[in-house]
């Protein structure tokens, strides 16, 4: 009994470990933290997929707190069902039908545009991936978070004074300093000259 419970453990261990694909679709961006008005690069990929894809129809929802400054889809695996490209409500049907474990699907670039809010989700939504039968199979979605660092913007809206104006007042001129010692001067030399006459009167 012991023995065939050894052999099997040791058939168990000798077997090959399939890793099984987990069909991803991801948010990736180069930064994970911005300040107020900083930009960011994202995209949006597929990988390890176990399966033929012909199409991908997304939302993209991102935080008041972030605009889209760009966008783009790779026109080389996709083409656009809708007039133009909008990374916010995505419509692609893949150029050729090849098994791909990876797949690039579109770039973005986001601003921070208000920091009043410490984080921000940039998250993909109902998201249909269908593939060559045209059937829609089941996918991992990876969302991101973006930290906000708030940094208050101070304007400097109150009129300046004219360059010398502030020093003016502070270290005021040479004749401001000595005009009371001017007119004492002068008030004591006026007394000394009618002193002065009064006894050259008086002599005579």
């Amino acid at each position: 009994m012991i023995k065939k419970m050894m052999f099997l453990m040791v058939l168990f261990f000798m077997m090959p470990i399939v890793a099984l694909a987990e069909n991803n679709i991801s948010v990736i961006c180069d930064k994970t933290a911005l300040k107020n008005g900083e930009e960011t690069n994202c995209k949006i990929e597929a990988t390890e997929l176990d399966f033929v894809v012909t199409n991908i129809s997304a939302k993209l929802n991102i935080g008041s707190n972030l605009e889209v400054v760009s966008s783009s889809y790779d026109d080389t695996v996709w083409r656009i069902l809708d007039s133009r490209f909008d990374v916010k409500e995505m419509n692609l049907i893949k150029e050729s039908i090849e098994m791909k474990s990876n797949l690039p699907i579109a770039t973005f670039k986001v601003k921070a545009v208000n920091t009043a809010v410490t984080t921000s989700e940039i998250a993909l939504e109902d998201v249909i991936v269908g593939d060559d039968n045209y059937e829609e199979k089941e996918v991992n979605v990876n969302n991101i978070t973006i930290e906000l660092d708030y940094q208050e913007i101070i304007s400097d809206d109150e009129p300046k004074e004219p360059d010398g104006e502030e020093s003016k007042e502070q270290n005021p001129s040479t004749s401001d300093k000595f005009s009371p010692i001017l007119v004492l001067g002068i008030f004591v030399f006026l007394v000394y000259l009618i002193v002065s006459t009064k006894k050259l009167k008086e002599n005579n």
